[in-house]
């Protein structure tokens, strides 16, 4: 079959596209996309594209394409999109491919990638990154196929705290308290502090993390919010006065879920097991809540942090994904 590939037409294509958008996002567990987010979106994005090299020649800046499949029929029944923010990774592109189920095996998704890839390289980008659901053997299929490279897995997993038996870890919190290392919350903290000395060191530690980019540090006010939902939640880690790590807690409404948001240590401060112990005292403070379980993610290129997840007994969820990535140049 053969169909036509097109920029999209605006306002025309939303409806399709934020159907198209949402089948895909339920293969991730995320929510359904509307198409006032898909204008919000917009509203928000330059119109034209802001590129140019770094002194090693490799793509910089702002950039994107949308495309759909059009049937016979003059129904869209496929779309691309290709992007990339002024902090990405240089030379790369972001990329997303979505078919419709209906026709899929039918060549479509090979079209629109031919498409997307010439538009990547015809702007000099080096390579393009994509996601794709570890459960869809037919998606992993078809990127493996077509050159793509798993770079990393990114997913959940569940920790029951009904079960879990915090005296198993008595003696590590004994030890890192006797190095001098004490917890205390964001309620403690002045305005001052949260603002500048925390947020620096979320800034500083969220670098260990090896899938963080420049896009995942949240604007100020973001972190306000943050701070300000669940201050409880906002565990930090001292010594001698200075704070060298934090775990972040998200409560989920409606349910005995908390969500482990994030967890980080200042370098010259590893190996002193100071990552376990802020996790160890979210999951105490969750049993004081009365919560059943904690959910965390996992990258699988952050080996000492999944160690610490394997050790306080967290299982893997279903619903994650592969990040990978396909050379264009």
């Amino acid at each position: 079959m053969t169909n036509k590939i097109r920029q999209v037409n605006l306002p025309e294509d939303y409806e399709t596209i934020s159907t198209l958008l949402s089948l895909n996002e339920s293969l991730f567990g995320r929510e359904k996309i509307s198409v006032e987010a898909l204008i919000k979106e917009d509203e928000n994005i330059p119109v034209k594209d802001r590129t140019s090299f770094n002194d090693q020649g490799m793509l910089t800046g702002f950039c994107r394409e949308r495309l759909v499949a059009v049937s016979n029929e003059d129904k869209v029944i496929g779309f691309a999109s290709g992007w990339r923010t002024p902090f990405a990774e240089p030379g790369g592109l972001a990329s997303k491919l979505i078919v419709h189920p209906d026709f899929r095996k039918r060549g479509v998704g090979s079209q629109l990638l031919i498409e997307l890839e010439a538009w990547g390289k015809e702007k000099g980008a080096s390579f393009l990154l994509g996601e794709v659901p570890d459960h869809e053997l037919e998606s992993n299929s078809f990127s493996s196929r077509r050159g793509y490279q798993t770079e990393r897995h990114l997913y959940q997993s569940t920790l029951d705290i009904t079960t879990f038996n915090a005296d198993a870890f008595d003696s590590v919190l004994e030890e890192v308290k006797l190095s001098g290392i004490h917890f205390e919350d964001a309620r403690s903290v002045n305005d001052v502090q949260l603002h500048t000395e925390i947020f620096n060191l979320f800034k500083k530690t969220l670098w260990d993390n090896p899938a963080m980019t420049e896009d995942d540090i949240p604007e100020e006010e973001e972190w306000k919010e943050i701070v300000s939902d669940f201050p409880e939640g906002m565990i930090l880690a001292k010594k001698d006065g200075k704070y060298i790590g934090m775990t972040i807690l998200i409560p989920r409404e409606g349910n005995k879920e908390w969500f482990n948001d994030y967890t980080g240590v200042d370098r010259d401060y590893r190996r002193m097991h100071v990552a376990l112990s802020l996790k160890l005292t979210a999951i105490q403070l969750a049993q004081s809540f009365k919560i059943e379980k904690m959910r965390t993610d996992n990258d699988s290129l952050n080996v000492p942090m999944l160690a610490i997840n394997k050790k306080l007994g967290y299982q893997v969820s279903p619903g994650g994904h592969y990040r990978v990535r396909k050379k264009i140049k």
